[in-house]
């Protein structure tokens, strides 16, 4: 990578930043996987992930820098600091999963449509058109959601026992990305449109 100034390299599009703040300042849980005495569960993190490309061959994105939350006084991470460096990209695929899986699955797809296939039911004739369009995108969602939800979100579930902020956690990011949800976060063609430099 070139040596350019920060400025330089925004001005250019060459860095780009990873953030999320849905997992901004959640609570932590107690660890029920640890038997252990003397050993605590790792504090519910909000890493933010810096990233460059090569001005002039940009189809390698390459993490440059880590800082492990957004805390003020977190500590900032790079390559140069080895073992280090491998936790703080540990810590940014951990948020990225329970990002993933909590606001845009669970929440953007499960929870926004279960509504609209309990409706289509309730409300549709088998034989409407409407009813049929959406049968198939509400194939499993409702079973899913009642089976799931417990073992998913319960008190001792699946999320409480793989991230730190547990299933308290869980439910604050599904609520915070539910929250922020809009008819404009469904338009995918325009989510996959590529924007010019």
């Amino acid at each position: 990578m070139p040596k350019i100034t920060l400025e330089k390299a925004i001005k250019y599009r060459t860095v780009f930043v990873l953030r999320y703040p849905l997992l901004d300042y959640l609570p932590a849980m107690p660890d029920i996987m640890e038997s252990r005495p003397g050993r605590d569960m790792w504090e519910p993190t909000s890493p933010i992930a810096f990233f460059a490309v090569h001005p002039s061959n940009r189809k390698n994105l390459v993490p440059i820098a880590i800082q492990m939350d957004v805390k003020p006084g977190s500590p900032v991470y790079t390559p140069k600091d080895n073992a280090l460096w491998t936790l703080a990209k540990l810590s940014v695929q951990g948020a990225d999963l329970g990002y993933n899986q909590v606001a845009e699955h669970l929440a953007k797809t499960h929870l926004l449509l279960e509504p609209f296939c309990v409706s289509k039911d309730r409300q549709l004739s088998e034989r409407h058109p409407l009813h049929q369009m959406i049968k198939y995108h509400c194939r499993g969602i409702s079973i899913t959601d009642k089976l799931a939800f417990k073992l998913l979100l319960g008190e001792n579930g699946s999320l409480h026992k793989l991230f730190p902020y547990g299933y308290l956690g869980a439910v604050s990011i599904a609520l915070r990305a539910f929250r922020q949800t809009s008819w404009k976060d469904t338009d995918f063609l325009k989510n996959i449109k590529v924007k010019p430099l």
